[in-house]
């Protein structure tokens, strides 16, 4: 039987020391470990790229998982979720 998996929604800002455009990267690797993306804006800085991010996660230590992976990328430099 196949059953589905509650997952809830996010705000999380990746920075990336680059002003190349990472984005296809990040999104891969976000949806290698099954995680939505519902928004996506880029917010330009003076030496960063910070993309926010609504994200679809099953849990707290799914979205652990997905920071620890992200920042073993080298041009990123800090994952935080955002509380509104």
């Amino acid at each position: 039987l196949f059953r589905s998996q509650k997952k809830y929604v996010t705000t999380i800002h990746i920075h990336s020391k680059t002003k190349e455009n990472k984005l296809v990267d990040i999104l891969q690797k976000l949806s290698i470990l099954d995680i939505q993306i519902d928004r996506l804006v880029t917010i330009n800085r003076d030496k960063e790229e910070v993309y926010e991010l609504d994200v679809f996660v099953r849990n707290v230590d799914h979205l652990k998982k997905a920071f620890t992976e992200l920042m073993k990328t080298s041009y990123i430099t800090n994952v935080e979720r955002v509380m509104r």
